[in-house]
């Protein structure tokens, strides 16, 4: 159920906001609890350099489950490879972090 809602809201946001980051930063999470942690970790750094660039905050919770999730990658991951992990995220464009996140069936 999880997937069909973030695939739903995905596409809103990509036609309203012109990418997934809001969306994205959500499923990072999801993708975490699946066992996909270093998805869960590009798909993040690429959601919040979005969020940078455009001068745009998340909402509260959000930025909790971010936090939480950077907890939990910092404690899976040498500090060297997640270091690499968020700078895989920040280089993906947004067509591919989300099909990182959603492949094509």
């Amino acid at each position: 159920e999880a997937e069909r809602v973030y695939r739903e809201s995905l596409g809103e946001l990509r036609r309203y906001y012109g990418n997934g980051a809001a969306a994205l930063l959500d499923a990072a999470t999801w993708l975490a609890r699946k066992e996909r942690l270093e998805d869960a970790a590009r798909v993040c750094a690429y959601a919040e350099s979005v969020h940078a660039r455009e001068g745009r905050s998340p909402r509260l919770v959000a930025r909790q489950l971010r936090d939480r999730l950077h907890a939990e990658l910092a404690q899976r991951f040498p500090a060297d490879m997640l270091a690499r992990l968020y700078e895989e995220g920040r280089s993906l464009s947004d067509d591919a972090a989300c099909e990182l996140t959603f492949p094509s069936r």
